[in-house]
């Protein structure tokens, strides 16, 4: 199925010229749209939507820091249950988000004031999560300017040879996309099933367990892996702990990096937060 990137409007000249820059960095990239429906990514000069044709309304994924429950949860991210699940590390830490997706959490672990290095594998989510930053940054708002500040966002897969200093925390988040096709699948799920190709869940799985095996060498203190309640832990590990709740659970496991730096020390005690 074709991905289109589309200038919007089509004769402007910084959308068009946008629009070319951003097919070159989706061709040096390999990227082949290999999901299950045909999508546009719409682009305009200040704004990526990627957009799911068909039907009396095409489906439309903006993400947005700036309005909606996104702002909400910025406004008020230390009394976040995953902000409280990292444990206690210095105000200035720095944490990975190994699977950044839209960004909903690594904003809030950025607004919480510690530095995120961002991972995000799949290249169309990685440029909507590129283009919400920008917007984010230039919205006028100079808290939440701050936390875009704090964001350092890899295209890629984790590795820990990519990070620019060693992580006094991590958070990892592979609770994959529903595949129903219902209307309790909310619009930006569908969108991005649309976006996405369908491996089988037991592939999905050993590269989540993969991603774990990578984090906890690499981490100073706790690795957090959010599960479905009721979901079994990821392979890969044994959780030091857990914070179970109605819809997800947060899984603590104990980094083994040992060179800690003075005045940030990694929280690797078990009890929750």
């Amino acid at each position: 199925m074709p991905l289109e990137l589309r200038p919007v409007p089509q004769d402007d000249p910084r959308a068009r010229e946008r629009a070319r820059a951003l097919q070159e960095r989706l061709d040096a990239a390999a990227y082949a749209h290999a999901g299950p429906a045909v999508l546009v990514l719409e682009v305009e000069a200040d704004c990526l939507s990627l957009v799911l044709p068909g039907g009396r309304t095409p489906l439309r994924l903006t993400p947005d820091f700036v309005r909606g429950r996104q702002g909400y949860r910025h406004a008020r991210a230390s009394h976040e249950t995953l902000v409280r699940a990292v444990g206690r590390i210095g105000d200035d830490a720095h944490v990975v988000d190994a699977s950044a997706g839209l960004g909903r959490d690594t904003l809030l672990l950025a607004a919480r004031g510690w530095r995120v290095s961002a991972f995000e594998r799949h290249p169309v989510v990685a440029l909507l999560l590129e283009d919400a930053l920008q917007r984010a940054a230039q919205a006028g708002d100079p808290a939440l300017a701050a936390s875009v500040a704090r964001v350092h966002l890899f295209p890629q897969a984790f590795t820990g040879d990519a990070l620019p200093a060693p992580a006094d925390a991590a958070v990892f988040d592979p609770m994959f996309p529903q595949r129903r096709k219902n209307a309790a699948v909310k619009k930006d799920m569908q969108v991005l099933q649309a976006l996405m190709d369908d491996p089988a869940e037991d592939a999905e799985e050993n590269d989540a367990a993969a991603t774990l095996v990578a984090l906890i060498p690499a981490t100073r203190g706790r690795v957090v892996v959010k599960r479905p309640a009721g979901a079994n832990p990821l392979p890969g590990g044994t959780p030091v702990s857990a914070i179970e709740g109605r819809a997800v659970r947060f899984d603590l496991y104990r980094g083994t990096r040992d060179d800690h730096a003075e005045g940030s020390k990694g929280d690797t005690e078990d009890q929750h937060p």
